[in-house]
C-alpha cells in the first residue's frame, strides 16, 4: 500500500515513539523528545481516524484513508492559512476563470500554476452558486454548489467563518460565488482580493417594493456589503432613503433629498445572518428611492 506524505515535512513521530495506543480514544501519546520526520512513520499500521499531536507545530495530525487505499496525515486545525491568488473572474454566461494560486484544503497545500476555466451547467435563474477547490492527487479540483459552507475548519467545526463544505467525506474549500440573473446567466463581476463588484448595480428595494427587510445580493460567504442610496422629487416634494442591517435598532445610513435635488450616497453596510437590510424610505408619489448594491466583502479569504 503507498504512503503519501505531503509538504513541508514536519518534525514527527515514528513508531519508536509511540509509548502506547489508546484504542479507544484512537490517539497516540509520545515521547516528548521526538525528532523523526513524518516520512519515517508507516501508516499502514496505523487505524483510520488515529490522531498523532504534533508538539512543534501545536496541532494534531490524523490518520486518513482515500478510497484507493492510500493512507496520508491530514492537519486538523482551526486556524486555515489565508487564500492565496485563486481570484475569480468573469469569462462568460457559464464560465468562470480562477487565476493561479495556492490555499490549504483539508490540511493539504494545493497550488494552480496558471490560470484555468470552470464551465458551470444547468444553472438555475436568481441563484448563488459557490465555487469550491478541493484536493485531488496533488493538483486542486474545483468545483460548484448551490450548497453554502457548513464547517469553519476540517474536524468538524461549525464556528465563524464557514469556509468549508463537507461534500459527503470529502472537505472542499471555498474561494468564491457567483449569482446568476433571470436568465440563469452569470451575472458580470470583478473581484480584487476579497472585494466584489457587480458589473450592473443589483436592485435591492425602491419605492414601489415600499420598507422592510430585503435580500442584499449578497452570498452566504459575506455580511458587508457597498451600497447606492438614491432618492429624487420635484420642488413640492422631499424624501429620504435609509437602510441599517435588518433586525438593528441602531442608526441609520440616511440620504435626504431637499426639494427637486438628486441625492445619492455610496455605503458601506453589514447585514444580519441571513444577509439582510432593513430599508426605510420616507416618500411621496412624486419621489423616486432607490437602494442597489454595488458590491460585496468575502469573509472566507
Amino acid at each position: 500500500m503507498a504512503i503519501e506524505t505531503r509538504l513541508p515535512e514536519r518534525i514527527m513521530p515514528t513508531e519508536k515513539n509511540i509509548e502506547q495506543i489508546d484504542k479507544n480514544l484512537d490517539t497516540i501519546q509520545l515521547n516528548a523528545n521526538s525528532t523523526d520526520r513524518i516520512d519515517s512513520l508507516d501508516l499502514n499500521k496505523l487505524a483510520t481516524g488515529t490522531k498523532i499531536p504534533d508538539t512543534t507545530n501545536h496541532q494534531t495530525e490524523e490518520v486518513v484513508e482515500k478510497s484507493d487505499g492510500t493512507k496520508y496525515l491530514r492537519t486538523l486545525s482551526n486556524k486555515t492559512p489565508a487564500i492565496h491568488g485563486l481570484i475569480l473572474s468573469y469569462n462568460d454566461t457559464d464560465k468562470i476563470d480562477i487565476s493561479s494560486g495556492m490555499c490549504m484544503v483539508d490540511g493539504r497545500l494545493v497550488e494552480q500554476s496558471s490560470s484555468s476555466t470552470l464551465t458551470l451547467s444547468s444553472l438555475v435563474a436568481d441563484t448563488w452558486y459557490f465555487i469550491y477547490v478541493s484536493y485531488s492527487s496533488g493538483s486542486p479540483s474545483f468545483s460548484y454548489s448551490t450548497t453554502a459552507p457548513d464547517k469553519s475548519d476540517n474536524d468538524g467545526g461549525t464556528g465563524y467563518p464557514l469556509i468549508y463544505w463537507l461534500d459527503g467525506t470529502v472537505y472542499k474549500r471555498c474561494i468564491g460565488a457567483v449569482l446568476t440573473d433571470a436568465s440563469s446567466n452569470i451575472l458580470k463581476f470583478y473581484q480584487t482580493d476579497n472585494y466584489i463588484q457587480f458589473d450592473s448595480f443589483q436592485l435591492v428595494a425602491d419605492e414601489s417594493l415600499g420598507n422592510g427587510n430585503y435580500n442584499a445580493n449578497i452570498p452566504a460567504i459575506s455580511q458587508c456589503g457597498y451600497f447606492e442610496l438614491y432618492c429624487i422629487g420635484t420642488t413640492s416634494s422631499s424624501g429620504k432613503t435609509q437602510i441599517r442591517p435588518a433586525g438593528s435598532s441602531g442608526s441609520y445610513f440616511t440620504v435626504v433629498q431637499a426639494y427637486g435635488r438628486a441625492q445619492y450616497a455610496f455605503t458601506k453596510c453589514f447585514t444580519n445572518s441571513n444577509q439582510q437590510i432593513e430599508v426605510n424610505m420616507v416618500f411621496s408619489a412624486n419621489t423616486d428611492n432607490i437602494v442597489n448594491t454595488v458590491g460585496y466583502w468575502i469573509n472566507i479569504r
